[in-house]
């Protein structure tokens, strides 16, 4: 009787799937089920015991079409408590399977990671179809995973593959296994490329939330906070650079996360976008780092994140395209706002109370042997009007081997405590032009210092901003050379290892940005006056000493024959 069940049950499953094609069939999962059999989770009387049972029933009811989309419902419950510990070291196989993962009406359902044990991953995309290239999708809605210790999924195959989350709360998390140690891990092929997307998720108390190789990753209207890691978001295009990897945040408030090596972002090529986001009180060597990507941000604010070398953004050997934005009170040692080795075009952005020793708002630089960097800013406004203890305050920007242009734009001064030596641009071997940009101070700080500079000014309202003709080859000599303008962005420094077959050495060039030159500039005055000091003062001070000498001999003589000793 039982085996004639399962006949049937086999035989149904197969018709349905074939005869609706993309249709979904339901499987369904209790965690307090005690219902084992090979064929669970067909209704909910009979509902599977977890995720991996509903699977594998699914799995063992014969040949499918891979086009059958499966829905597996979750009965609320404990999943995975103390009392009955899941070895994941078999994880989910979803290979070649098109899934979908919800609760069971509307019940609120919260996967826990704490008592699972092995290396994982929770969800498994393994190849074992010897070069089949199947499609596979997954889309979990409206659930929470809590206290994972391995990753929740680790997809690694050349074949097509979208993974969604939906409402999904990811909370108190942190993979404990080697690298890679990241709750999501995508790595991609030549031939397609991985999909990935976040939407109304919430991402809290985490350490590093993703690693993606070549995958397309989407954050929209997502939550991430008071997370923690090397770098909780890394996204790299190790193997193949006709598969550019990208990272899209839409409408998303990343806040009160801080980052231990690199960014709380770091993205190495590919394309990166940020659109009507926050970026608010994050901590790390520079909030984003960027290294040989196309950059988009657009509609976003930078609010008082902090860095121990770079502000909010570290931008090199890439293109970072700005649009209203908006960077406030943020700060690091060097680039407030924007350290940047990369062409930069800003638009109608403001650049409110930042402060670092150098480059409040931006600090431009190149590399060693780059060739000159392309700086575009219209309609923005840089205004500085408090103190800051913390910072020396050197200059507002610091442009070297870039051609600036400044359009349409204000830069503000007030009563800031800055240094003794601040101007509002500290100019170096470049090259800068006004136009109908405004630059005033109430402290009447100098508006420029300049080495091998030249500026062109069509302003017509404001006064005309030059290089000083006392500095105009010269550096200014009131800037003191603070030790960040050397310092090495290693924006690859981890050198990370993906399974023993990936080995990634990614150190670039190291900034080393001494701007102020000590070449001394000698002049024919110099001359005149050596010859002076060698044929006239020298000569006349020696008279002077050997006459004074004899004078005192002739005196001390004279004193002692007069000298009559007491008796």
């Amino acid at each position: 009787m039982w085996k004639t069940k399962s006949i049937l049950f086999i035989v149904l499953v197969n018709l349905v799937c074939l005869l609706t094609a993309s249709e979904s069939i339901t499987y369904y999962v209790d965690p307090s089920s005690v219902e084992n059999k090979k064929d669970c989770g067909a209704d909910i009387t009979t509902a599977c015991p977890s995720i991996s049972f509903a699977v594998q029933s699914f799995l063992n009811n014969g040949s499918f079409d891979s086009s059958c989309l499966l829905t597996i419902e979750l009965v609320a419950g404990d999943y995975y408590p103390s009392n009955t510990t899941y070895d994941e070291s078999q994880p989910i196989p979803l290979f070649g399977l098109n899934v979908v993962i919800q609760p069971y009406k509307n019940q609120q359902v919260v996967i826990s990671g704490e008592n699972l044990i092995g290396d994982g991953p929770f969800f498994s995309y393994d190849d074992q179809n010897n070069g089949n290239r199947p499609t596979s999708s997954l889309l979990i809605k409206d659930i929470a995973f809590d206290q994972f210790k391995l990753p929740i999924i680790n997809a690694d195959v050349p074949s097509p593959l979208n993974i969604a989350f939906e409402n999904v709360q990811i909370t108190d998390s942190a993979s404990m296994t080697a690298y890679p140690n990241q709750l999501f891990v995508l790595f991609s092929s030549t031939e397609n490329q991985t999909t990935l997307s976040f939407t109304d998720c919430v991402f809290e108390g985490n350490a590093n939330i993703l690693l993606s190789n070549g995958g397309y990753v989407t954050f929209t209207t997502c939550q991430i906070k008071t997370n923690i890691g090397t770098s909780p978001f890394l996204s790299f295009s190790y193997y193949y650079e006709e598969l550019p990897n990208t990272l899209v945040f839409n409408n998303c408030s990343i806040e009160k996360n801080s980052g231990s090596s690199h960014g709380i972002v770091y993205s190495m090529g590919g394309k990166v976008g940020f659109k009507n986001s926050l970026v608010k009180k994050n901590s790390a060597y520079a909030t984003l780092v960027f290294y040989n990507a196309n950059v988009d941000i657009t509609g976003t604010s930078f609010y008082e994140n902090t860095g121990t070398s770079n502000g909010a953004i570290l931008v090199q050997n890439s293109t970072l395209n700005l649009n209203d934005c908006v960077f406030s009170q943020n700060s690091g040692k060097v680039g407030a706002s924007i350290y940047s080795t990369s062409n930069l075009n800003i638009t109608n952005t403001s650049f409110n109370e930042n402060y670092a020793n150098q480059g409040m708002a931006i600090y431009q630089t190149t590399n060693s042997g780059q060739d000159q960097r392309i700086v575009n800013i219209e309609s923005s406004s840089f205004v500085s009007m408090y103190d800051s203890s913390t910072f020396s305050n050197q200059n507002m920007f610091y442009f070297s081997n870039a051609m600036v242009l400044l359009k349409d734009s204000s830069i503000n001064i007030g009563t800031s405590r800055v240094s003794n030596g601040f101007v509002m641009i500290d100019c170096s071997s470049s090259s800068i032009k006004y136009v109908d940009t405004n630059v005033t101070s109430f402290n009447n700080y100098p508006p420029m210092s300049c080495s091998s500079c030249t500026v062109s000014n069509s302003n017509q309202e404001s006064a005309n901003i030059e290089c000083p003709s006392s500095s105009s080859s010269t550096p200014n000599s009131n800037s003191t050379d603070d030790s960040s303008h050397s310092e090495n962005h290693n924006s690859s420094q981890s050198n990370e290892n993906h399974s023993g077959s990936q080995n990634n050495n990614n150190n670039d060039s190291n900034s080393n940005d001494n701007h102020h030159d000590s070449n001394e500039n000698h002049h024919p005055s110099t001359k005149r006056s050596t010859f002076i000091l060698e044929s006239v003062l020298i000569p006349m001070g020696c008279v002077l000493v050997i006459s004074s000498v004899f004078y005192i001999i002739i005196i001390h003589r004279r004193r002692n024959r007069g000298y009559q000793p007491i008796n």
